[in-house]
């Protein structure tokens, strides 16, 4: 919470380097987190090796899309990441969904994070006074 100098939009991360969500809401002693895959939440990132930036939108369930030319040449297995200093794999291409006559295609990609699992998370303080 604010007791500690956690602040809202500071970013959350699961195993120290995977981020996950950010903080909605603080209050003194506690904070509310909201995860990237949350439905219709919005996070910029870059895919494949080539690094495109898009914008993925959580599904929900630790899932995500993002929409693409199909000229992009993704595929699967490529890398996701959020852009940061580091380069911390945020998502791994799992799927590839288009219809013929569309000229753009929807990559489906999971974070390797299974929140359910978690049992303690890192906040990264921003340096705001």
């Amino acid at each position: 919470g604010s007791s500690t100098g956690v602040r809202a939009n500071d970013k959350v991360l699961a195993d120290g380097n995977m981020y996950i969500g950010y903080i909605s809401e603080v209050y003194d002693d506690t904070s509310k987190v909201v995860l990237y895959s949350s439905p219709g939440e919005k996070v910029k990132v870059f895919i494949g090796n080539d690094n495109v930036e898009k914008e993925a939108v959580g599904q929900g369930g630790g899932n995500f899309v993002a929409n693409m030319p199909r000229e992009s040449g993704i595929k699967e297995g490529d890398p996701i990441v959020i852009p940061s200093i580091s380069t911390n794999v945020f998502g791994i291409v799992e799927k590839i969904e288009f219809k013929e006559s569309d000229s753009f295609e929807n990559v489906l990609f999971k974070s390797p994070v299974n929140i359910s699992e978690l049992k303690w998370v890192e906040v990264a303080l921003s340096n705001k006074k």
